[in-house]
């Protein structure tokens, strides 16, 4: 599932610099970008609409990268009659 930040276009990375660094980047820190502000593109329409129909809670953060995706964990429900 998408993170809101993820849902508004915002994509986030940890810096994998070891040396050289960029100007105030440290290795390990959250970098982000705004794709959507960067490539002076609207958020597609039909997509938006498809994103409001994905649950936003997320409440299992072993699954997914932890900065744009994380997962949903439920019990399901078993039918059978025995």
């Amino acid at each position: 599932m998408l993170t809101s930040s993820a849902r508004n276009g915002i994509f986030q990375w940890r810096a994998d610099c070891t040396t050289n660094c960029p100007t105030g980047v440290t290795p390990g820190s959250i970098q982000s970008l705004n794709l959507l502000t960067y490539t002076g593109l609207p958020m597609d329409p039909f997509i938006s609409g498809l994103l409001t129909q994905v649950p936003t809670t997320i409440n299992n953060t072993s699954i997914g990268d932890g900065l744009n995706t994380g997962g949903y964990s439920f019990n399901q429900r078993d039918n059978t009659r025995g």
